[in-house]
């Protein structure tokens, strides 16, 4: 259905209960504040509502600096794909909303700024700030570990090769990994989901980086077929603009990049992204050749550890291989 709105512009403290009358108070509003920035939100009361968020909740403290309220009366409809819509409108529009749910990059405190000042966040995304690194060696080994169903269900090529790929996303792309790990990062060894992986890094509540089994034959080495792997990174308008300029279903292999990738698009519920595939084994040197895009692998990174805890995966987690990438990078280290 399509939403009417009206607009009203509201001076400090309103009460906006004279403005909606008591049987159309039902439907769709939009907050707007003093920073410019939006707040998208669904009610069946809508005065009642906007008390709430002028004088704060579990949810929130209250928000003194709102100076406008859109409204839309809707009688039936599911309010709940109603407000989705709109939200996907006003981020479309560039608009910062203050909502977390359906808005990765939400403003305001989460958890991960306890754990991991803001500040910190943009200067490791921006690569100038050292302290996020962490060392490795201090990590004690595992008395007799397990073996990883990584390497018992794979060739040491492969399973070396994407050792190689997970050390250098756990030291480079996922801040104080160690500190933050299964709480706001999870990895998954050998899972059977989606036609099965060989591993899967997850951060907050979407898959960051995936090694499928099934994507195999586009690269090879020594004659040998390769893994495609593929890193996931928030997918932009100017990410929009450059897969305009390919046709096909990956669109083309950049030869810019010292190691070869291509492009593609994932609708994920949480949001789109902008998937690079690449051969397992050349992450490294897929993103230190670019530090534009590895910039934008840390971003996404940390918006979907500020977007959610990874409570989602935690029960898939694997200590067990976990701990063999912390071998791994102390070997490499020696």
């Amino acid at each position: 259905m399509s939403l009417s709105f009206n607009r009203w512009e509201l001076p400090h403290g309103s009460n906006i209960s004279a403005l909606i009358p008591t049987d159309k108070r039902r439907g769709i509003y939009v907050l707007e504040f003093e920073d410019g920035s939006k707040y998208v939100g669904l009610s069946e009361n809508v005065v009642t509502r906007f008390s709430t968020h002028a004088r704060g909740s579990s949810h929130h403290d209250g928000w003194s600096d709102i100076t406008a309220i859109s409204f839309a009366h809707v009688p039936e409809d599911n309010l709940a794909p109603l407000e989705r819509r709109v939200i996907d409108e006003q981020r479309r529009l560039g608009i910062a909303l203050r909502n977390h749910t359906y808005n990765l990059g939400a403003l305001g405190s989460t958890g991960l700024d306890q754990e991991f000042a803001v500040t910190d966040q943009q200067h490791w995304i921006q690569g100038n700030w050292a302290d996020a690194e962490f060392d490795f060696s201090a990590i004690p080994e595992a008395t007799n570990p397990p073996l990883t169903k990584l390497e018992s269900h794979s060739s040491d090529l492969i399973s070396t090769l994407i050792l190689n790929d997970l050390a250098y996303a756990l030291q480079e792309l996922i801040p104080k990994a160690p500190e933050l790990e299964k709480t706001f990062w999870s990895l998954s060894d050998y899972p059977s989901t989606s036609g099965g992986r060989y591993a899967t890094l997850n951060t907050g509540v979407l898959e960051f980086i995936v090694w499928p089994r099934n994507l195999t034959g586009d690269f090879s080495q020594g004659g040998n077929p390769i893994p495609t792997a593929f890193l996931n990174t928030l997918f932009s308008q100017q990410d929009a603009a450059l897969m305009r300029r390919y046709d096909d279903e990956f669109g083309a292999e950049f030869q810019d990049f010292a190691a070869p990738h291509y492009l593609h698009i994932h609708d994920y519920d949480v949001h789109r992204t902008l998937s690079v595939y690449f051969p397992a084994g050349s992450l490294r040197q897929l993103l230190e050749s670019s530090p534009e895009l590895k910039s934008k692998a840390r971003q996404f990174a940390v918006t979907l550890m500020r977007y959610r805890k990874g409570n989602l995966f935690q029960r898939w987690h694997s200590s067990a291989l976990t701990q063999r990438v912390y071998s791994h990078i102390k070997a490499q280290s020696t």
